[in-house]
C-alpha cells in the first residue's frame, strides 16, 4: 500500500478494482468497473 502511494506522488497511475476502492480507498486512483457493477449503481457509492 505504501508502494501504491509513491507511486500515486509521481503521478503514476494506479488501477483498482470497484470493491477493493470502496472498502480500502485511493486517493487519485482509477476505478476498475465491470457491467454488473454498472448496472446495479454499485458504483454510486464512490466518494467524490
Amino acid at each position: 500500500r505504501l508502494a501504491l502511494k509513491r507511486l500515486i506522488d509521481v503521478s503514476m497511475g494506479i488501477l483498482t478494482p470497484l470493491s477493493e476502492q470502496l472498502t480500502k480507498p485511493l486517493s487519485h486512483a482509477i476505478v476498475l468497473v465491470n457491467l454488473v457493477e454498472l448496472a446495479t449503481g454499485a458504483h454510486k457509492l464512490l466518494q467524490k
